[in-house]
């Protein structure tokens, strides 16, 4: 059986309300949270799987998929699913049901394809293979803000 949490979240004035299924495990690509079109501030929120990678097999400066330099602050992204070039910030809901900014808030940019990244998994490049391996695979939320 599924159980469903309702979050509510205010942005500026107005309410917005999101289904978190839980249960029988997470469901990726559920579009957690849609903003009405009216609103300026459209931002789309969805669940993911998040992995890591990092040097020496990737090391920084080497050209992504976006022919930019690999580094901080840089995701590889399935392109079909989430576009190339966006914006995102990524957020974990904790054991209140509430929505954390993970790294401070900070922007990454999808600039990378990965051989192994499909649908909705997304690969975080850190500084170091210890960084990548203690992050390890999580489900987390990821905010397209742009």
């Amino acid at each position: 059986m599924i159980r469903r949490a309702l979050l509510i979240l205010l942005v500026g004035f107005s309410v917005i309300c999101a289904i978190i299924s839980r249960g029988n495990g997470p469901q990726y690509g559920n579009e957690l949270v849609a903003l009405p079109k009216s609103l300026s501030l459209e931002r789309k929120m969805i669940l993911v799987e998040a992995t890591a990678y990092a040097k020496p097999l990737f090391p920084e400066g080497q050209l992504t998929r976006c022919e930019t330099p690999v580094g901080w602050g840089t995701i590889a992204v399935d392109p079909d699913y989430i576009p190339l070039w966006s914006r995102v910030r990524l957020l974990t809901i904790d054991k209140k049901g509430r929505l954390t900014h993970l790294f401070n808030g900070q922007e990454f940019r999808a600039l990378d394809t990965g051989r192994l990244i499909k649908k909705y998994i997304v690969d975080i490049w850190m500084h170091s293979e210890d960084e990548a391996l203690q992050w390890g695979r999580r489900s987390v939320v990821l905010e397209i803000v742009n």
